[in-house]
């Protein structure tokens, strides 16, 4: 992907959930693709604020079973996809 000059970068901070199910954490340590529900806790403008806000949410009841489960991503606005294009249907 390009990032054209411009381009606001933002870094949302997810929780992967999956109640029921053992916890696989994947190379990245968190709990894995295999989830059955990914909230947005909140969206930041600094890696910092949003590790800050993992911190004081971890405890929260919702996010207390599964506290290693959290991705801090980081997207831009303005940037160009080229390539990995990905259709989901849900049910």
């Amino acid at each position: 992907m390009s990032k054209p000059e411009g381009a606001v970068t933002y870094f949302p901070l997810l929780h992967n959930s999956h109640p029921g199910k053992p916890h696989i954490p994947d190379s990245e340590g968190d709990c894995g693709l295999d989830y059955d529900d990914q909230r947005v806790v909140g969206v930041y403008t600094t890696r910092e604020k949003a590790e800050e806000a993992l911190q004081a949410v971890r405890l929260l009841p919702g996010f207390s079973a599964e506290p290693l489960c959290f991705v801090i991503d980081e997207w831009s606005v303005g940037e160009e996809m080229d390539e990995g294009f990905v259709t989901e249907f849900w049910a």
